[in-house]
């Protein structure tokens, strides 16, 4: 290489995004974000391997839940070229337009039974009046109809195919993770996914019904619309964010994870504070649970303790609500069977480490033998 060539392919490199992804991934990191790099994935359409340029998450451990705040980034840059996004006021009670403010995925069941993600919607949309930093994520007021490029020299426009490149590459690789989780993740997990575009260029709205000032330079644009990924029709929301407001933006997410570590610890306290009171709640894992005990039960009393000559036990639950207590029924008339159930350490022991599988707070059982409140 020649020496004197360095200043040019210096200048070269500094022209494309790939410093804008080196800065991106380090201020986030600097913030305690955690950064993939250039991560492919499958195109759901033609199955060719395609790259994102960073996925970036921040987790914090509840109890036994893992939060985890995703964010799917596209980076682009361009020193010639400034991005127009063109507006008009959004009709919120337009039927046509679905907006949930969460894009996200769990496995916990409670959570899911919980109507988890309704419940934090209703927290949100309750507090965007005096909450400024989830008007930052959440509020959309101006609806995006039009995109377009322009020349910063000779002001010709272009279409919108770079800035739509961006969005399908987010949507798709957002998908494709979202859509691999449920095989990969066997601990109790929650993912809250938003999806960024950070541009190092110039970012201009134009809103032709402000006819006092229709166009202004911007930072931050919320795009809204439908698109139908794995044959999912579905509305998405992207985040437009200039490069030079991203140290204030990653602030806000920041402050945004906090807030939905906040919700969710809210949500399991009151799960376990109404888990007796909510059948949708309490009979979430006992059908694996009750799976997973009856052989167990079974051989103990039927060859240890010699208390039945059954040839199976059909085990059944209910609950005490006055008393708070899970009920596990053998559904046989024999009390010293119940008794040594109760008494049984080992029985105890392996209901206990199977409860604790399933539930982050304690669950008080006894064992019982007909349940008459079985109608039929």
């Amino acid at each position: 290489m020649k020496e004197e060539n360095i200043p040019k392919i210096l200048e070269a490199i500094n022209k494309t995004g790939f410093i804008t992804e080196f800065q991106v991934s380090n201020i986030l990191a600097a913030n305690g974000w955690f950064t993939i790099n250039n991560r492919y994935y499958l195109d759901d359409h033609t199955g060719i391997p395609r790259e994102i340029d960073i996925i970036a998450y921040k987790t914090t451990k509840i109890h036994h839940l893992l939060v985890y705040t995703a964010l799917i980034i596209s980076c682009k840059k361009s020193n010639e070229e400034s991005w127009i996004f063109y507006t008009k006021k959004l009709n919120k009670t337009d039927p046509n337009i679905i907006f949930e403010n969460l894009d996200n995925w769990t496995n916990e069941k409670l959570l899911t039974n919980f109507d988890s993600k309704s419940k934090l919607d209703e927290i949100i949309n309750s507090q965007l009046n005096t909450e400024s930093n989830l008007k930052t994520f959440f509020e959309i007021n101006n609806n995006v109809f039009a995109m377009q490029e322009i020349n910063n020299k000779t002001f010709a426009l272009k279409n919108d195919q770079n800035i739509y490149n961006s969005i399908v590459s987010i949507l798709k690789a957002k998908e494709f993770e979202q859509n691999s989780l449920s095989s990969r993740k066997k601990n109790q997990n929650v993912y809250n996914f938003f999806n960024l575009s950070i541009q190092d260029l110039e970012m201009l709205e134009f809103n032709p019904e402000n006819s006092q000032d229709p166009i202004k330079e911007i930072n931050h644009i919320k795009y809204l619309n439908r698109f139908i990924l794995n044959k999912k029709d579905k509305f998405h929301l992207i985040h437009f964010v200039s490069f030079n407001f991203f140290v204030d933006f990653v602030l806000r997410l920041n402050q945004l994870h906090d807030f939905l570590v906040r919700e969710y610890s809210k949500q399991l306290d009151e799960i376990e504070r109404t888990f007796f009171l909510n059948y949708s709640l309490y009979s979430t894992y006992l059908g694996e649970i009750t799976k997973s005990i009856s052989n167990e039960i079974f051989i103990e009393l039927k060859y240890y303790a010699e208390l039945i000559t059954d040839d199976n036990l059909h085990i059944t639950y209910g609950i005490d609500k006055e008393n708070c207590i899970l009920l596990f029924f053998l559904g046989i008339e024999n009390d010293k069977a119940v008794d040594y159930c109760n008494e049984s350490k080992k029985l105890k022991k392996r209901i206990i480490a199977n409860l604790e599988k399933y539930h982050f707070f304690p669950i008080h059982f006894e064992f019982r033998g007909i349940d008459h409140d079985i109608p039929f």
